[in-house]
């Protein structure tokens, strides 16, 4: 029946199999049905790890098994992450054989490979299979205490972090088939996982205090149809009072991108305090600056659009839930260049600006920083560039709100755009506006360094 079921899944397997060659060693393998197969982000959400992707959608914990030692026993994984169960269950096979399966995946993994941690996430509730509740709560249940049992093995329970108040799954954890996870679902789920890696001793100590930090801290993830980007837009809240950071996101990273850098638990006690309250935003930089195949006008075009999303919903949205009047605009790296731009644009609704690591005109090239714009030297370029609008202001009326502004920018002396923050800093000394150019020790162009220095200056 197994070598009937696989022969379902047998180009995928095959490719698979073929991808082994070129795969990194000593990884984490994620290992499973379509819930691993679909996690497109999966190493974004483990930047910090090498980790490779086996998962083949539709398949049971039987398949799993039977495909186990062309798939993940050649890669001699550091740890396995096992996430399948759902598909059984909805088959009609029984919890029991569920985790029977899971134990002779495990049994075969050790006998492989030794006592490599295998992290086994339970079966996600969702909406699609509500009906299986009780199917879902006995496999649970059984493979909690098979991890139990054995040191190298880890449970991951979801149930937790998908129900919502009323004990149903939360919607907006799961795509529009009720089945697979949203982003935001993914999110959670990659945050479970590198808490057991770290218990397993796999994910980078240096995590470990900032995944306990970051409990407890209030968190609201929102999302709605931006009628300025024609698209959905996700970001996450933390804190309930103090000044509004708008935060933007690195290069092309995405709006939980802070919160699992450790920059959120770097702030807890001013967060827990209401000292400040942090609106952490998607990025656009893919779909406009960074878009290479369409034209630099359309690029700017869609990138002003991406601000008027902030000014016009973002903001709106925040101060609704919190109205303190001081808004502050922060980023690093590209985030930084997005919080100039937009606060020195807009210096009637921005007071702040922390900035770190940034580069204020994306024409620069580098090192291996290249101008994102290859020549293009429009007024449309022109208007969205710190380094090229700022020096030629003369409206008394944007100069006073400039004046009423404080930026901060932090950058190290060995970071290629340090000249560029200079010549910032020396504008806005010329324009008489209120900043502080501060220098770091090294490149400092990292989140490690980034954790620091925002304990310092937001």
């Amino acid at each position: 029946m197994i070598v009937e079921r696989l022969a379902e899944f047998a180009g995928e397997l095959v490719a698979l199999e073929a991808a082994n060659a070129a795969a990194p060693a000593d990884a984490v393998v994620f290992y499973g049905s379509s819930t691993i197969r679909m996690w497109t982000d999966l190493a974004d959400d483990f930047a910090l790890l090498r980790v490779v992707n086996r998962g083949f959608g539709g398949s049971g914990i039987d398949d799993c098994r039977a495909a186990l030692a062309r798939l993940v026993l050649p890669l001699r994984p550091r740890a396995v992450v096992l996430y399948a169960g759902d598909n059984d269950l909805d088959r009609g096979r029984t919890p029991a054989e569920v985790v029977a399966d899971t134990d002779a995946i495990a049994a075969e993994l050790k006998q492989a490979c030794g006592a490599v941690p295998l992290i086994c996430v339970g079966i996600k509730p969702s909406v699609a299979r509500w009906h299986l509740r009780d199917a879902i709560t006995a496999t649970n249940s059984g493979l909690a205490a098979l991890c139990q049992e054995r040191p190298e093995l880890r449970y991951v329970d979801l149930a937790p972090r998908v129900l919502g108040a009323d004990g149903t799954p939360r919607p907006e954890l799961f795509l529009a088939d009720g089945l697979h996870l949203s982003r935001e679902g993914y999110r959670l789920l990659g945050s479970a996982v590198r808490e057991a890696l770290v218990s397993a001793g796999i994910a980078p100590p240096h995590l470990a205090p900032y995944l306990d930090a970051v409990a407890g801290i209030r968190r609201e993830y929102h999302r709605w149809f931006s009628p300025a980007l024609g698209r959905d837009m996700e970001l996450l809240l933390f804190g309930h009072a103090g000044p509004r950071v708008v935060v933007f996101p690195t290069r092309k990273a995405r709006f939980f991108e802070y919160e699992d850098r450790g920059m959120v638990a770097a702030l807890r006690d001013r967060l827990d305090a209401g000292a400040l309250q942090l609106c952490c935003i998607d990025g656009n930089d893919q779909q406009s600056l960074y878009k290479h195949d369409i034209a630099p006008a359309e690029r700017i075009r869609r990138h002003l659009a991406y601000e008027r999303y902030i000014l016009d919903e973002v903001l709106p949205f925040t101060a609704n839930r919190n109205p303190h009047p001081t808004v502050t605009a922060h980023g690093c790296s590209l985030g930084a260049y997005h919080a100039v731009a937009i606060a020195t644009r807009h210096p009637r609704i921005f007071q702040r600006v922390v900035a770190f690591s940034g580069r204020y005109d994306l024409t620069l090239a580098v090192g291996e920083y290249y101008n994102l714009f290859f020549g293009h030297t429009g007024d449309d370029l022109f208007s969205i560039n710190p380094s090229w609008f700022l020096p030629g202001l003369t409206d008394p009326d944007q100069l006073a709100t400039l004046r009423a502004m404080n930026v901060t920018l932090v950058v190290g002396d060995e970071d290629p755009f340090l000249a560029n923050n200079r010549h910032l800093a020396a504008t806005l000394a010329n324009l008489r506006v209120p900043h502080r150019l501060i220098t770091w020790f090294g490149e400092a162009h990292r989140f490690r360094y980034w954790r620091q220095m925002v304990r310092i200056y937001l």
